[in-house]
């Protein structure tokens, strides 16, 4: 069992390193432009807070795509390998999990020390510039998206309206700790994750990486079916569908190509 882990595992790094290195590469880039163009252009430009915290987001958001891309990019063909292997379900869909969220903090870190090393000078980095929050949410985001991928190959919309409730919620949650003063629309750094919050998003890994293995395991053993009301709702959107096909009026070349079906 743990040398066909050990194998997938080096596969699975194997197929990440390019496309992590790339999305490395990329976002140092962006930051040594930032940094060393206006020194060369004979500029001395100020940050100002609203700057830090800006480019804080932006960072976020296209480290988060790009790093995802990357374990995506690498999990793919691996699962159906997976669900050959002679390794329990909780154990294969746990390892799906810690080596996503994994390779995503790995890549976070080096970003960021990067960053760190860049823009020592500016003290309000390190204050503005927060790490852990933003780590601990997008390891939570990863195990709450596995559960809701593997529960999705039972489709209800149960399932559905609270997969997407519960990601809208999450969203929310984060940029709360950004403004705890929705009334005067003030933004502060998340500086320091407190006990309650951490607790959330631990209580949060433990339920979907629950539901995550238990969903996995359905899919795995192939009793993973579809809701009553899910199929009754396809069946309807297929039938509405076909009708209003059938609705549109054919043009002389799709008239032509249905007579020649005809014929033929």
């Amino acid at each position: 069992m743990s040398s066909a882990l050990y194998v997938t595992t080096k596969g699975f790094f194997k197929r990440a390193w390019l496309g992590a290195l790339l999305a490395v590469g990329a976002l140092v880039l962006v930051a040594l432009l930032v940094r060393v163009k206006p020194q060369f252009d004979g500029m001395n430009l100020g940050y100002s807070n609203e700057d830090f915290i800006g480019s804080h987001f932006v960072y976020l958001g296209l480290s988060w795509v790009l790093f995802l891309a990357v374990c995506l990019h690498a999990l793919t063909g691996l699962q159906q390998i997976f669900l050959r292997l002679p390794v329990s379900s909780r154990v294969i869909a746990t390892w799906f999990m810690l080596t996503m969220a994994g390779l995503v903090i790995l890549l976070q870190l080096v970003t960021n020390g990067v960053y760190h090393m860049l823009f020592s000078d500016e003290q309000r980095f390190v204050y503005y510039w927060t790490v852990l929050g933003p780590l601990l949410f997008i390891t939570t985001l990863i195990f709450v998206s596995h559960a809701i991928f593997w529960s999705m190959h039972a489709p209800s919309i149960t399932r559905l309206t609270v997969g997407i409730s519960l990601i809208v919620a999450m969203f929310w949650w984060f940029f709360s700790r950004y403004y705890p003063d929705v009334i005067n629309k003030q933004i502060v750094p998340w500086n320091h994750v407190t006990l309650s919050e951490f607790a959330i998003m631990q209580v949060l890994c433990v339920a979907s990486w629950f539901q995550g293995t238990r969903a996995f395991g359905q899919v795995r053993a192939g009793t993973a079916v579809a809701s009553r009301s899910w199929d009754e709702m396809v069946s309807w959107w297929n039938n509405l569908r076909t009708k209003t096909e059938a609705e549109i009026p054919m043009g002389p070349s799709a008239l032509r190509s249905s007579l020649a079906r005809l014929h033929w």
